[in-house]
């Protein structure tokens, strides 16, 4: 089925989809910064949910500084800016672009120091293993081809060659915002032969120990543009 195009259905709580409808209101400027959302009754009347399924949602919704509420007031807007948890699927193609962009300004903020560390830190059993990846790539050529998913595979090997658990989970978190941005998006991977050629350099970089063009090498991969050339 993969060959089609097709990808699994996005499950999602009750929760998550009161965040993303009341998100994707805001950012169609139904309600703008200081508008009152309602009451926690008037709101869980009007979305047909449970009291205690709303207070999850706005809780989300107000750790991320776009609503606040208000005891005893009802609940306000704070700001009005597509967020990462938007639906991305429902946006215009400028749109779509701009948070794609975004989400890539995050990750790679993350990924290129990443990679930088790991050439300093010269873990050999680790790269070892992404070499394995990097070759192996280069077989499953036609699911190369179709998914993104190895790329960020790659990347995640050389998270865990950093040994450092902590640039682990902020790559994790800025992955899956990167992720979700993209497949809903619906924009399609680089061809398979560049990003292969890229992931080489790239290893090839960490292998001799060298920050500098490990960074620029992944700089360049996450641009989407062409490969420095480097010493």
């Amino acid at each position: 089925m993969s060959d089609l195009g097709i990808s699994p259905i996005e499950k999602r709580t009750a929760s998550e989809a009161i965040v993303q409808q009341i998100q994707r209101l805001i950012a169609e400027k139904r309600f703008k910064a200081g508008d009152r959302l309602g009451s926690e009754r008037e709101l869980a009347a009007s979305l047909g949910v449970s009291r205690s399924t709303l207070r999850e949602a706005l809780k989300t919704l107000q750790s991320t500084g776009i609503i606040e509420v208000r005891p005893g007031t009802g609940t306000f807007v704070c700001e009005a800016q597509i967020r990462p948890f938007a639906n991305i699927a429902e946006l215009g193609d400028v749109e779509k672009r701009k948070l794609l962009q975004q989400v890539s300004d995050a990750r790679k903020l993350v990924d290129v120091e990443v990679a930088g560390v790991a050439a300093q830190v010269c873990n050999r059993k680790l790269i070892a293993e992404i070499r394995r990846h990097v070759d192996n790539s280069r077989i499953d050529v036609i699911r190369v081809k179709n998914e993104f998913a190895l790329d960020l595979q790659f990347e995640a090997l050389i998270a865990r060659a950093t040994g450092n658990p902590y640039l682990v989970e902020l790559q994790r978190v800025a992955h899956e915002m990167f992720a979700r941005a993209w497949t809903q998006g619906g924009f399609i991977p680089r061809p398979a032969s560049v990003r292969m050629a890229q992931h080489e350099a790239i290893i090839e970089a960490i292998e001799r120990g060298s920050a500098a063009d490990a960074r620029a090498l992944m700089a360049a991969h996450l641009d989407l543009g062409i490969m420095p050339e480097v010493g």
